[in-house]
C-alpha cells in the first residue's frame, strides 16, 4: 500500500515539477501531504486491528484444542 502511494507522489512530482506556482502551491502540497498521511495511518490501523483480531481468533482456537485434549486425555484415563 505505501508503495503505491509513494508511486502516485513521485507521478505527481513529475507532472507538476516544471511548474512554479509559489508559496500558495507550497502549501496545498504540505497539506496534501499531510491529507495522505492521515489516510494511510487510518489505513495502517484498520489493517493492524484485522491482523490483531485474526491472532486473537487464532489463539482462542488453539486454547480451545489443547483445553479439548486435556478433557480428552483425562477421560481416557
Amino acid at each position: 500500500m505505501s508503495t503505491v502511494m509513494l508511486g502516485l507522489a513521485y507521478i505527481q512530482q513529475l507532472i507538476l515539477s516544471h511548474i512554479d506556482f509559489g508559496p500558495t502551491m507550497l502549501m496545498v502540497e504540505v497539506r496534501a501531504i499531510l491529507i495522505n498521511l492521515v489516510f494511510y495511518m487510518f489505513l495502517n490501523m484498520l489493517q493492524q486491528n484485522y491482523e490483531n483480531q485474526h491472532v486473537s481468533m487464532e489463539l482462542e482456537r488453539f486454547r480451545n484444542d489443547n483445553l479439548s485434549a486435556q478433557y480428552d486425555l483425562l477421560n481416557s484415563r
